[in-house]
């Protein structure tokens, strides 16, 4: 059995495979160069993988990739001491109710997975809103002035003391 890369397909039925649907284990659709594949563990004699995106071309780009290794789950409490005050007083006080929902989700969760891209959009789309929204405590500036350097800051590594140390 080895491990190959293959260009992805709608599975229909066994007979959408490219060989024996048997032969194949493991399959985990991924996105590589641009383009939909399927990494997964192949048994068969065929030469399944064609062009210049393989397994080993896959595998060297991964290797390249930089490992996470900060913190990245941290409570609730910590996300919202990273906000400023001006950013937590204009959402809690919206009348939008979008910004009211994705605020109660953030802080109704029992902890916050920084790579999680549903959370980070909707921290995100708060931001974005907040560009609007003159700063309560100098209203000649908006509550945010820069939203993807604000949003990078939110999402950046924890440290011990944010640290969620409970059951994932």
């Amino acid at each position: 059995m080895k491990n190959i890369l293959i260009p992805f397909f709608q599975i229909k039925g066994t007979s959408t495979y490219p060989d024996d649907y048997k032969l194949f284990s493991e399959m985990t659709a991924i996105r590589f160069n641009e383009s939909d594949y399927f990494l997964c563990k192949y048994s068969g004699d065929l030469d399944l993988e064609t062009g210049a995106d393989n397994y080993t071309s896959y595998e060297s780009w991964l290797a390249t990739q930089p490992v996470k290794t900060g913190i990245r789950y941290i409570t609730v409490a910590s996300l919202t001491s990273r906000l400023f005050f001006s950013e937590r007083h204009a959402v809690r006080n919206t009348t939008n109710m979008y910004i009211e929902d994705i605020y109660a989700d953030l802080t109704g969760r029992l902890y916050i997975d920084l790579d999680d891209p549903d959370m980070a959009a909707g921290l995100g789309i708060v931001l974005n809103y907040l560009l609007s929204i003159d700063d309560v405590q100098n209203e000649l500036v908006k509550t945010v002035i820069d939203e993807q350097a604000r949003l990078v800051e939110l999402l950046k590594d924890g440290t011990e003391k944010e640290k969620y140390n409970g059951a994932l």
